[in-house]
């Protein structure tokens, strides 16, 4: 209102100088004659200013008759600071050993802590950046008589232009145990998920860009600084009842009431609800041990050395045993040191993601509350990820000492004997996993398919036994779809070796290129996989008059080297088409030729394929081309040649050479 009554002001004076210069004369008698100082701004609070001062009117040159004003700046927009405050966020996962007598102690190292973003939180208009100093200490929040209070467990800094790395300082010894029952081998019910409960998040925010100024925490928990608990997740999943104690420190009765919206069935009458952590949160917190699903196996596609969602990667750490004595013996105990490593490229890609409610101090009818609320994605929550650190390297080279005791005798136990060790990539701890002794083998044909947009394809995926009386089943998925595609198999799962057929349907808006597939069978904690190559092409335009089409059948042939196989390469005329057709053809790398190059207006010629009992196996491709003028098709023919003698596809004729 300031703004427009000064404006108002200005075009008034502009006026009545301008009046005065026409009665003078001119305008050395008029606008000229009233020099005065420039207008000058100051702020008083968000979203207001007070302009003091006079005007300044710049005279025109000589015969210039029209005066320039003087524009006024463009106001830049203040950002609002405020706090933000999270229920929890989820530090690290620790993964309990194999056996009740074994033990994991993480001794004098930084266990806790990890990278985390906020950018999925807010709508697609707002952008995020971080700005912490690199080791800058977090520190306490909404207590004025200790302002000045640090955390001595936890530090911070920026660890891409929008995460931050929460770093644990202090030199802890931790001690993770194995189950109660050495029969069962590996439990992750004993996995341990440390939460930090008293978090706060400071952000400045504008209209484009929100600024994360980093953590501190609330000192209205009575923890006195960050407060982090671990849940086992055996209390998260129900497989054993909450304890009292530790449900009383997940209430968060120490925080204030939180705003909520109405739709919210947990929101009270006065538009607030509970700050402890409910159901949801629960949830959410065990979502990160993948574990805690039941159908997450570890698996290592062929030649690598991550799992194929990148989250843990084997270490160069040494294999352990965990294998029952012979009856009347004692277990046998294992004592080693484990090596924290540099995350693998290929396992920088894992997150965790999940969703926590947040609550606000101080005026939460304010400007910053508003503006927050604006642009979340989702009402009251934040969508945290917690992913890989960049930069940290507080835990390379840091030590742990695992403990691992076999089962007695007693136990009875007849699982796998070795296990290996991995890496969390997200939280940097060790994770324990059974090498489990091979029973069979994943393979699919043919290597390649092509597929236009639209359409679909198949492939077989076949299971082989690799020891005598294999019956496990074993449950087919499959992985590197391109965009909008779709995959199923039939059946989905098979009892001991056999096939199953994959489809493969892709839609008018999956991308053109071509893709790895890794088809993979699981059976228990084994797992084997195999890659095949699909291929998506343009739908050929619609035939134009006098056109014609070209097609081979069949369009795959597979035959053993040193023999040949054959194809029906057929014109068929479309829309009055009588033209004479050219046939070329490509051989890919194998000797190729056609009964006949052309072709008037319609008929069909044979395409025979050659090999020699030199002739490498592997896939090929055939490429007949007919041309007739401007109009030129082709016909691709996938051609298999292995080495196991005789002709392995039904229906072709083949030929010893």
């Amino acid at each position: 209102m300031k703004k427009k009554i000064l404006l108002s002001t200005l075009i008034c004076l502009f006026s009545a100088q301008l009046l005065l210069a026409q009665a003078t004369g001119g305008p050395t008698q008029g606008i000229c004659a009233l020099n005065q100082a420039s207008p000058s701004s100051s702020s008083t609070q968000p979203g207001t200013s007070t302009q003091s001062g006079s005007l300044t009117s710049t005279c025109p040159p000589p015969g210039d008759p029209t005066p320039t004003p003087t524009p006024f700046p463009t106001p830049t927009p203040t950002p609002v600071t405020g706090t933000i405050d999270p229920k929890f966020i989820v530090l690290t996962v620790t993964y309990a050993p194999p056996g009740s007598a074994s033990n994991v102690t993480y001794s004098n190292s930084t266990l806790l802590g990890t990278s985390s973003s906020v950018t999925n939180s807010f709508t697609n208009d707002v952008t995020v950046t971080a700005s912490i100093t690199t080791g800058f200490s977090l520190f306490g929040f909404f207590n004025s008589s200790m302002t000045n209070t640090a955390s001595t467990q936890l530090s911070q800094e920026t660890d891409t232009t929008s995460t931050v790395a929460v770093n644990e300082t202090t030199n802890m010894s931790t001690t993770i145990r194995g189950p109660s029952s050495s029969a069962v081998g590996l439990d992750h019910d004993e996995d341990i998920i440390w939460v930090w409960l008293n978090p706060v998040v400071s952000l400045d925010l504008s209209s484009s860009n929100f600024v994360w100024n980093g953590y501190g925490f609330d000192l209205n928990d009575p923890a006195g600084t960050t407060d982090i608990i671990g849940i086992p997740v055996k209390f998260l999943n129900g497989h054993a009842p909450m304890p009292a104690n530790i449900a009383d420190v997940l209430a968060r009765r120490w925080a204030p009431r939180t705003v909520c919206e109405t739709s919210d069935p947990a929101c009270g009458p006065d538009g607030t609800k509970d700050p402890g952590l409910d159901a949801n949160d629960l949830a959410a917190i065990l979502h990160a041990d993948p574990f805690t699903d039941p159908s997450y196996v570890i698996n290592i596609p062929a030649g690598g050395s991550c799992t194929a969602d990148a989250r843990f990667c084997r270490t160069t750490n040494s294999n352990l045993q965990y294998s029952p004595p012979p009856p009347g013996g004692q277990p046998i105990t294992q004592t080693y040191s484990m090596q924290h490593q540099a995350t693998q490229t290929e396992g920088q890609g894992a997150t965790n993601t999940y969703k926590v409610g947040i609550g606000t101090q101080g005026d939460v009818a304010g400007s910053f509350f508003i503006k927050l609320k604006a642009h979340l994605n989702v009402v009251d929550n934040l969508t945290w990820q917690n992913k890989w650190n960049a930069q940290s390297t507080n835990q390379t080279g840091q030590t742990a000492s695992a403990s691992i005791t076999g089962p007695s005798a007693a136990d009875n136990y007849t699982g796998p004997v070795e296990f290996e060790i991995f890496q969390d990539n997200i939280y940097g701890t060790f994770m324990f996993g059974f090498i489990p002794q091979p029973t069979f083998n994943v393979f699919a044909s043919p290597s390649s398919q092509s597929v236009q947009q639209g359409s679909c394809t198949n492939y077989t995926a076949s299971v082989s036994a690799l020891v005598s009386g294999f019956s496990s089943t074993v449950s087919f998925s499959v992985s590197g779809l391109p965009a909008n595609a779709t995959a199923s198999f039939s059946p989905a799962s098979i009892s001991g070796a056999g096939s199953s057929t994959l489809t493969v349907c892709t839609t008018a808006s999956t991308p053109v290129a071509t893709s790895t597939l890794t088809i993979s069978g699981a059976s228990g904690i084994e797992v084997h996989s195999t890659s095949v190559s699909l291929s998506v092409t343009a739908p050929p335009p619609p035939p134009q008059p006098g056109d014609f089409s070209l097609g081979a059948s069949p369009d795959f042939l597979e035959f053993t080297a040193g023999t040949s196989g054959f194809s029906t390469i057929s014109v068929s005329p479309l829309n009055g088409f009588n033209g004479t057709v050219s046939l070329t053809v490509d051989g890919g790398g194998l000797p190729a030729s056609l009964s006949s190059t052309s072709v008037t207006g319609s008929g069909s010629v044979t395409l025979t394929v050659r090999s020699s009992r030199f002739t490498a196996p592997g896939d090929y491709q055939v490429t007949v081309t007919g041309t007739s003028g401007n109009l030129s098709h082709s016909a691709f023919i996938t051609v298999t040649i292995d080495g196991s003698g005789g002709c392995s596809s039904t229906g072709q004729i083949c030929q010893i050479q």
